[in-house]
């Protein structure tokens, strides 16, 4: 079996760029799909996939189908490989679009013209340029003919060649929205790590992280990286807040967070943090809110899914196969009724300091674990 890869915006880049993308996207597709990928121009080919799907769940691939190499450019030695292909159709009109990338070889017109007579005569099909029930693209090139349909054709996820950018660090829960933020900076090339911060007590969801990771790991050539650190002590000073305070929890949780982000993308060497805030979904995500949390922030904070919707972001929870977990997700039970919705800031660094919270470095327990899952 073979199956033909395009890819969308590495074409766009320029040489050096291009080919060292295209290095990486083969490279990621062995490891993915546990087949032999050859480089063409313009495309790639794997040879005996052990796993097909997962060439589908390579970023950087825009579309992919499994293919029918000819090694001939001559119309009649086509049609004679594609009369097996053709006998278990059922139409009534097709179109051939055939594309050259080799001197060597019939025209694209030529091909189209002689390979259509040659199937219109032995189906009795006709032919339909404009809306054919049946689509067969012939692409001639230097290595032969490769022919698919295009009911064959599958999307990929597009995007980068996972690698390709530089590392960054995922905050991420067990709920909805933080692993499909994770998964956008993933398809940007971006090597995530990804840094859970245990509730303990307040509602842990150790558990629902390390499944998630394990199937966020199918997206990827490589296993993804978990830590996990202790936050029970911090949620036990947010508890003690009282009165107009704790209607700062949240906010102060937040930046709790993204200081403990920080402080790992400097053990790591990451470049950012990644968080999965929607604008105004919460009172923390308002962006008075938010930009009273990322003043603590020593590192750029990414957020991929700001201008999506709840639904939105469900369903690509869905598609991305985590929301079955995801919707596990229990709330925060220290979220007050009432939040902040415009955070002070002078308040915020006057409570942050009666909790001790104002010095750099992991807190509590430190990074608790490392695991990394596929």
């Amino acid at each position: 079996m073979e199956c033909l890869v395009m890819y969308g915006e590495i074409a766009v880049k320029s040489p050096p760029v291009r080919r060292r993308m295209e290095r990486l996207l083969a490279r990621n597709l062995e490891e993915q799909s546990g087949g032999r990928v050859k480089r063409l121009e313009g495309r790639l080919l794997v040879a005996d996939p052990e796993v097909p799907e997962a060439i589908g769940k390579t970023f950087g691939v825009e579309r992919w189908t499994r293919t029918l190499r000819v090694d001939s450019h001559d119309p009649e030695d086509v049609f004679t490989e594609m009369k097996d292909v053709l006998n278990d159709l059922k139409a009534r009109s097709f179109a051939v679009r055939a594309r050259r990338a080799t001197h060597d070889a019939p025209s694209s017109r030529e091909m189209n013209v002689e390979l259509g007579d040659l199937i219109r005569r032995y189906t009795g099909w006709t032919v339909n340029l404009d809306e054919p029930e049946v689509e067969i693209h012939v692409e001639l090139r230097p290595e032969g003919t490769f022919v698919y349909l295009d009911s064959w054709m599958k999307d990929g996820p597009g995007g980068l060649p996972y690698g390709s950018q530089s590392r960054v660090v995922c905050l991420v829960s067990g709920g909805i929205d933080s692993p499909v933020a994770a998964w956008y900076a993933a398809r940007r090339g971006c090597e995530v790590i990804w840094l859970h911060l245990d509730r303990g007590k307040y509602g842990s969801e150790v558990d629902a992280v390390e499944r998630l990771a394990g199937k966020f790991s199918e997206w990827l050539p490589s296993d993804v990286e978990l830590l996990i650190e202790d936050f029970e002590d911090f949620m036990e000073s947010l508890e003690g807040l009282e009165g107009e305070s704790a209607r700062y929890r949240c906010v102060l949780c937040k930046r709790e967070m993204i200081r403990r982000a920080c402080d790992v993308c400097e053990n790591v060497g990451a470049v950012a943090v990644v968080m999965g805030d929607v604008i105004g979904q919460v009172a923390s995500q308002i962006p008075d809110n938010l930009a009273v949390i990322d003043r603590v922030a020593r590192f750029p904070v990414f957020r991929p899914l700001l201008g999506f919707d709840k639904n939105e972001v469900q369903r690509l929870s869905e598609r991305l196969g985590l929301f079955e977990v995801s919707k596990e997700h229990r709330p925060c039970p220290l979220a007050p009724r009432n939040p902040v919705k415009s955070a002070d800031p002078g308040k915020v660094l006057k409570l942050e300091e009666e909790l001790g919270v104002l010095h750099r470095g992991l807190r509590g327990s430190g990074v608790a674990g490392s695991e990394e899952y596929r």
